[in-house]
């Protein structure tokens, strides 16, 4: 299969358009990459569930499709969890906000980045102000971080798969 043909399969599955997928399969006679195919519908589903503030949701679905991608790559892990977060705060959930903190990320302090520390000051401060999306960091808020998320974990499985894939070849 030549190689452009390749790139635009794995970006037409990467993307969710399985049917153009199993159009440009049959057409170049190409088998479809079964395995692709049959996560395609729970990835699709992830990326709605990201895109909607269901976060908790996501997670749980990441956590069915590639069990180990959220311990293998706790930077994505605590940007799920930074996004639960946020929707908490944007739905004004300040006290299940802060039930979440504790249970998901307090005490975790010395497996943050100072990078990770620094978003994480930014979130909670969210809580100080009356009107959080006029805030300094209402940017937080805004659906462009969702899809900072949506782009982040797609990355990161897709490169899970092709390792998975390479290890399954050797």
């Amino acid at each position: 299969m030549p190689d452009f043909i390749k790139v635009v399969l794995e970006f037409l599955i990467n993307e969710g358009y399985k049917e153009a997928a199993e159009a440009l399969c049959q057409d170049t006679g190409i088998d479809l990459p079964k395995e692709e195919i049959d996560h395609l519908d729970a990835r699709v589903t992830i990326r709605e569930l990201i895109e909607e503030g269901r976060i908790e949701e996501a997670i749980i679905k990441v956590e069915q499709l590639c069990p180990n991608l959220l311990a293998d790559h706790p930077a994505v892990h605590f940007l799920m969890l930074q996004q639960s977060l946020i929707e908490m705060i944007r739905n004004h959930k300040t006290e299940e906000a802060l039930m979440f903190s504790e249970a998901h990320i307090a005490g975790k302090d010395d497996q943050l980045t100072p990078q990770q520390r620094e978003d994480l000051e930014k979130t909670f401060a969210l809580l100080a102000f009356e009107n959080p999306l006029e805030s300094p960091f209402g940017g937080l808020l805004n659906h462009t971080h969702r899809q900072q998320l949506v782009v982040w974990s797609g990355a990161v499985r897709d490169a899970s798969r092709r390792q998975r894939r390479r290890g399954q070849q050797l």
